[in-house]
């Protein structure tokens, strides 16, 4: 779009100069017959010959106006679009993903991933979050514009019984506590939180969830993601930060998490007594 300003500028500086030239070749012969002289034409041919080349830099110039508007007018269209956004796996050695931005305006992004888990213990909902945070460098990639990259050194694979790493240490912490069949059901997904600001500079959260490489949105406000468990007094719902640095004692972290909804059960049997 620059570009093409910068050649309608040019066009229409030319179309100027040679509106210029033909009117003084109209009111001044000595003129004319200079510039004749310095081309090897007739005055009448120098004459003839500058409206032609007028009218072809003014078809010019009207062909690239009318593409600098149609420019203007899609990215207009495109910066008042909800933005439409695409999550690409590139894990391997370590959990890399890349959230791109096709369509609309999306400006102050940030880009996690949440691990939800949830799980039946002596019959109540349980629900956990873990967020794996990077404290000393919070700032999310952007490589591109429009692209925005999440990398963690945890990656939290699945294993040869099938289950992720999470829901091991789930399950080996109440086989610890030896109360293993006191849970049941542990089931856990991942989300990707993305939090963004339109072209009106109003604040979106969304979280979308990543299934066989198509992206879906699961919730569409923060609302709606706070409410995802109908709640009855014995439910028990928490959530933990993990720092990056702290991955070697994630296992460590999650444990804490879980005495605590131990505590919490147990002291649910203590008042109901």
């Amino acid at each position: 779009m620059y570009t093409t300003g910068i050649f309608s500028k040019m066009i229409f500086l030319l179309i100027f100069v040679f509106t210029l030239l033909f009117i003084f070749t109209l009111v001044n012969n000595k003129i004319t017959f200079k510039i004749a002289n310095w081309y090897g034409l007739e005055k009448r041919e120098l004459r003839a010959s500058i409206p032609k080349l007028i009218a072809v830099l003014l078809t010019g110039y009207i062909a690239l106006t009318a593409n600098m508007i149609a420019e203007n007018q899609f990215e207009l269209h495109r910066i008042e679009t909800a933005p439409l956004f695409f999550i690409r796996d590139e894990s391997n050695e370590k959990t890399r993903y890349v959230l791109e931005n096709n369509k609309g305006l999306a400006a102050y992004v940030s880009f996690d991933v949440i691990y939800l888990y949830r799980f039946t213990y002596r019959g109540n909902s349980v629900e956990l979050s873990f967020q794996i945070v990077d404290i000393e460098n919070d700032e999310v990639r952007v490589p591109f514009e429009d692209t925005w990259i999440y990398e963690s050194e945890f990656v939290n694979m699945r294993g040869e019984d099938g289950r992720s790493k999470i829901g091991n240490i789930i399950e080996s912490f109440f086989d610890n506590k030896g109360k293993v069949d006191e849970v049941n059901h542990i089931w856990g997904r991942r989300l990707f939180r993305v939090s963004f600001a339109d072209f009106k500079n109003d604040r979106y959260t969304f979280h979308f969830q990543l299934t066989r490489g198509r992206v879906q949105l699961v919730y569409d406000d923060w609302e709606s993601f706070n409410s995802r468990m109908h709640f009855d007094t014995n439910s028990y719902a928490g959530g933990s930060l993990i720092q990056e640095s702290d991955i070697e004692n994630i296992e460590l972290r999650i444990w804490e998490k879980l005495e605590h909804v131990v505590l919490f059960y147990e002291n649910q049997q203590y008042l109901s007594r």
